[in-house]
């Protein structure tokens, strides 16, 4: 029974951690200095994808060019970066890798209820130990 519980702990911590959003990175893109770069992502760090973009999105994840990442008057601080390819193609690179680390919130509550069945039977055979030693 200990054997068991023990190998469902930690097969639940691991299913756990690998639903857990991953980190994508552009370090290309972030160690560029420009101002206008700079702004792009600052820009874009408000990026949201609306929720019915978004089920358009997860349908093909690899479109970074899609005109869901278009930065447009009310997403830039400054309308005449619009004209500036530098910033667009920023702009573009930034909200896309922000959108793929975007979830649901069925995703959260589903990584949340991992957690918690996760801590619940640690919990239990903890106490379980305590009594039975």
């Amino acid at each position: 029974m200990q054997k068991i519980a023990l190998f469902t702990i930690i097969l639940l911590t691991f299913f756990t951690g690998s639903l857990l959003a991953e980190t994508t990175g552009n370090e290309a893109l972030r160690s560029d200095t420009s101002a206008s770069v700079k702004q792009a992502q600052k820009d874009a760090h408000k990026f949201k994808l609306s929720k019915a973009d978004l089920k358009i999105f997860r349908q093909n994840r690899k479109n970074a060019t899609s005109d869901f990442f278009k930065p447009t008057t009310a997403t830039t601080a400054n309308a005449a970066l619009l004209q500036d390819s530098t910033y667009v193609k920023a702009f573009r690179d930034e909200a896309y890798h922000k959108a793929l680390g975007q979830h649901t919130t069925a995703h959260y509550i589903l990584v949340d209820g991992f957690i918690v069945v996760d801590v619940a039977v640690a919990i239990f055979v903890l106490f379980h130990y305590a009594i039975h030693s």
